[in-house]
């Protein structure tokens, strides 16, 4: 019951997050490993997380699916089929977008180090580069219909795989 009354706290996990490395000697306690982890138990976060994963599936499978038929099989008639797939890309990648300027902004309301630190972390800066390489290889695609460096195309399909594996 002490327990539910600490965790019913308002903002008792985003103060946490000000502890800095102070908060690996309190993550043990009983008491913050029973709230963190009936908030992580709660089906909104693990429906949030498993939304995502599957829309960066979707995002790398049609990503493939555009270079596939821009590249291998440069026809007018199955380039005017890929405006389908580059729709569902560049929205779900306009989606990532928007999510992380949004987890930094409320960081930042919060408090301004903070931001900084969740914008530095590893994981975090592959997925602003990949989210900001994939809408560049698709508005590229949209304009010219064509990527001048393919290598670059390759390189994005790359980070697509690595912003998977730190997302899983």
């Amino acid at each position: 019951q002490l327990y539910d009354k600490i965790g019913s706290l308002s903002g008792f996990l985003p103060c946490m997050l000000h502890l800095g490395h102070l908060l690996y000697e309190v993550a043990p306690r009983r008491a913050v490993k029973y709230v963190v982890e009936s908030t992580i138990g709660r089906p909104l976060p693990v429906y949030l997380m498993f939304m995502e994963m599957f829309m960066l599936l979707i995002l790398m499978t049609s990503y493939r699916i555009i270079v596939e038929l821009v590249y291998a099989i440069p026809s007018e008639q199955i380039l005017s089929q890929y405006r389908e797939f580059w729709g569902l890309a560049l929205s779900i990648a306009v989606y990532f977008g928007v999510r992380d300027l949004a987890i930094m902004v409320s960081l930042s309301f919060t408090e301004e180090n903070l931001a900084w630190r969740y914008a530095s972390g590893f994981g975090n800066m592959i997925g602003y580069v990949t989210t900001v390489s994939v809408i560049t290889v698709l508005s590229m695609l949209h304009m010219n219909g064509n990527v001048e460096g393919r290598n670059f195309v390759g390189i994005v399909s790359g980070l697509l795989w690595w912003k998977f594996l730190l997302h899983v």
